[in-house]
């Protein structure tokens, strides 16, 4: 809206009261000798041009107030309902939010706003901010390495930022034998970043990773020691890929990847124990029998 008015030559001044939701961002007059109450002015304040106006001169001075905005932070866990608080800092304030959670900053002055999550490692990963004014003419900014969002607020603008964190998965590895095994120790090497990268294990242990990061691969792999065969590798859902001899795994956010290695006695290699055709099922006193004829046919023969 523009107020006109009629004057004789003198000085003059013009002055408005910020109402609430607004800031006072801007005043300027078109005159070389007016001078204006530095903006930006907030709610509440008084803005000030004042003028001086000479014979026949139009002076004009404009007054431009920008409505306030809000800012919405949210936190978002995979899997949904993961357990833990994340702390926040920043212009925003210090707050804690956890998964689902939100807080709403209402009546912020246009401007930048910078906000950071304090680093979830080791139970989680940040691994996303969205924010959602890409289509403003200045939109956010986002450094996931720095786990930080700039919010850029324009007046009367509502943004939306979210960060999403991933929580980390675990594997178990365990050795689970058929037959006699008392202090036979199965040896594994691993990949992948797992820590340690060699273990041994006997039947009924387990080894256990914690904290492994979701989307990252590992491997964990068997040689069998002599006189000793892998039958099998039986991994939990949703599975790994599980070969004999070894588990690769890239595990989803917050998996839990259990892993059974089974031996059995044998031998190393493709050859395996066979039964004795012409002795299966004799018993012992076919066995008895068996020796005691190869005996008398011997004697005879001398």
């Amino acid at each position: 809206e523009t107020a006109q008015a009629s004057v004789v030559p003198g000085q003059y001044t013009s002055t408005e009261t910020v109402p609430s939701g607004w800031d006072l961002t801007a005043i300027s007059c078109d005159d070389t000798d007016s001078t204006v109450t530095p903006p930006p002015v907030a709610a509440g304040g008084d803005g000030t041009a004042t003028f001086n106006v000479s014979a026949g001169e139009t002076v004009t001075c404009t007054f431009t107030n920008s409505q306030r905005g809000q800012i919405e932070i949210r936190k978002q866990t995979l899997p949904a309902g993961a357990p833990g608080a994340f702390d926040f800092t920043g212009d925003l304030g210090t707050f804690p939010l956890s998964d689902g959670g939100s807080t709403v900053l209402m009546d912020l002055p246009t401007g930048s706003y910078a906000v950071s999550e304090t680093d979830p490692v080791p139970a989680f990963d940040l691994t996303d901010i969205t924010c959602d004014d890409s289509r403003s003419p200045t939109p956010s900014a986002v450094d996931i390495a720095n786990r930080t969002a700039v919010v850029e607020l324009d007046p009367a603008e509502f943004v939306i930022c979210s960060f999403i964190n991933s929580q980390r998965a675990e594997l178990n590895i365990s050795v689970d034998v058929s037959g006699y095994a008392l202090g036979t120790e199965f040896d594994f090497s691993t990949g992948g970043g797992l820590d340690p990268v060699s273990f041994s294990l006997q039947d009924g242990e387990t080894q256990t990773f914690s904290n492994l990061v979701a989307g990252q691969t590992y491997t964990v792999n068997e040689q069998p020691p002599p006189n000793w065969v892998l039958d099998e590798v039986i991994c939990s859902e949703p599975p790994p890929v599980c070969e004999v001899g070894s588990v690769i795994v890239t595990p989803e956010p917050g998996q839990t990847v259990n892993a059974t290695f089974r031996f059995r006695v044998g031998v190393s290699g493709s050859i395996e124990p066979q039964n004795i055709p012409s002795l299966n099922g004799w018993g012992l006193g076919g066995l008895i029998g068996f020796f005691g004829l190869a005996v008398m046919r011997l004697w005879r023969r001398r």
